[in-house]
């Protein structure tokens, strides 16, 4: 497996191919520039002619996008979590959809367990909407090639968390299942062990699998995943554990995993270990940081990624700044803005651009639902240069009295385009990261 990773890692990915997709350039930038920048430098004549190539492309494009048809930005609706079963050819109720990824005209959902009957706890649906007609939003089992027996190791368990990274690859959480025993003969219970997996985005085939059993204990509660590359190219993937207060690193070139011990005053000495945020802020030098919080905790925390990824201790990381309510983050725009809501409010989503200060006067709202449902995701819609907000009925879908029919999901856009915020000499950093680059093809 190893062997195949390097293998992808040399390869440019179609889809975000900047000179294969023109109109995507301003809004692709972000997740392409995860995997960083070489050390070479270039004669100051080459920087300063790059930098004006860049700069003019990412002008046009930007314009170019201004005058595009808007027929996809109406929100995405679906009930039930409806999906249809390939080998049978029939639909069933599959639940509540509490986080999404967007690729091209798809989305990539997550639809953890809350409820026994979920099916398929990941799936895609076809956002394209029919001309003319209503359109009914169904989902299919994403990988669809998974074995069709519910208890077998292999299979996707249970998944609370997913991203999708420069190489189309879609990253799964999955923290797994543990079920009685088969027979009364063998007392064995069935453990299907927590597992980070990616796959091919366009064909579900998988790209890579870690076992993250050894790396977890009794009290572990899983919940976040976050994909990085260093700067000589290579993945990193970091998972929270809310219930040890800790973050796995995984070193996917490598395939060996570490813990990293958070802060002892991430949390104050009574407060619950309930829900461990971690985000991640990508910078143009390629110095990343992970941003993390307990939803109890009483700071906002942030430490480089780099230290994450050599040390086994969180000692290098500081306090951003101190939270005047209790906040839900719901995601980035894949760069160096965080979205979230607070929690005693479930209609309005706020802004934070992490270049400011972590204060009231720099959050900046930039949603507000005129429905009863409740942000749990903020994600980047690329194909229309949007950030989306996946929205559900989540409070009255964990009530004992709901079934997997009564879930309802929508992805939303909040009407703020994605900003391009690049200067000529990000740009021309950026050019330098993009396998076999080809300004002739831009006519």
């Amino acid at each position: 497996m190893n062997e195949v990773w390097t293998d992808l890692l040399a390869q440019s990915s179609p889809q975000r191919n900047f000179a294969n997709q023109r109109h995507l350039v301003p809004r692709i930038l972000p997740r392409t520039f995860a995997r960083s920048t070489s050390e070479g430098h270039l004669h100051s004549r080459m920087r300063a002619i790059l930098s004006l190539v860049c700069a003019a492309l990412a002008l046009t494009c930007v314009s170019t996008h201004e005058g595009e048809d808007e027929k996809d930005m109406e929100p995405v609706i679906w009930t039930g979590g409806e999906t249809l079963d390939p080998r049978t050819g029939e639909t069933h109720y599959n639940g509540l959809c509490t986080r999404a990824q967007l690729h091209d005209h798809w989305a990539f959902v997550a639809i953890p367990k809350l409820k026994p009957d979920v099916q398929s706890t990941c799936a895609k649906l076809d956002m394209r909407r029919k001309i003319g007609g209503e359109t009914k939003h169904i989902l299919t089992p994403f990988p669809p090639n998974e074995p069709t027996d519910p208890q077998s190791p292999k299979k996707l368990q249970s998944v609370v968390d997913l991203c999708i990274d420069h190489l189309n690859s879609v990253w799964v959480l999955d923290v797994g299942a543990i079920y009685p025993p088969a027979n009364e003969d063998d007392p064995t219970p069935i453990i299907c062990h927590p597992k980070i997996c990616a796959y091919h985005a366009a064909d579900g085939k998988l790209r890579y699998e870690m076992n993250l059993l050894p790396y977890v204990g009794p009290m572990s509660r899983l919940q976040f995943i976050n994909v990085d590359y260093d700067q000589k190219g290579n993945p990193f993937v970091y998972v929270s554990d809310a219930g040890t207060k800790a973050i796995i690193v995984c070193d996917i070139k490598r395939d060996i995993c570490h813990r990293v011990e958070l802060p002892e005053d991430v949390l104050s000495e009574y407060a619950p270990r309930d829900v461990l945020y971690t985000v991640l802020i990508r910078k143009a030098d390629g110095h990343n940081k992970l941003y993390f919080t307990y939803r109890s905790g009483e700071n906002v925390w942030c430490v480089n990624t780099e230290d994450l990824q050599k040390d086994k201790s969180c000692s290098k990381a500081w306090v951003v700044g101190k939270k005047e309510d209790k906040i839900i983050i719901l995601g980035t725009d894949d760069w160096s803005c965080l979205y979230f809501r607070k929690e005693n409010s479930t209609k309005e989503v706020y802004k934070w651009n992490t270049e400011t200060d972590f204060d009231s006067k720099n959050f900046l709202l930039v949603h507000k639902s005129h429905t009863d449902m409740t942000p749990t995701h903020a994600m980047a819609d690329y194909k229309n240069g949007v950030m989306r907000i996946c929205l559900s009925n989540l409070i009255d879908y964990l009530k004992h009295n709901t079934h997997t029919k009564d879930a309802k999901n929508s992805l939303e856009n909040h009407q703020e385009r994605m900003q391009t915020r690049y200067s000529p000499e990000s740009l021309v950093l950026l050019l330098h990261s993009v396998p076999a680059f080809n300004c002739s093809k831009y006519k």
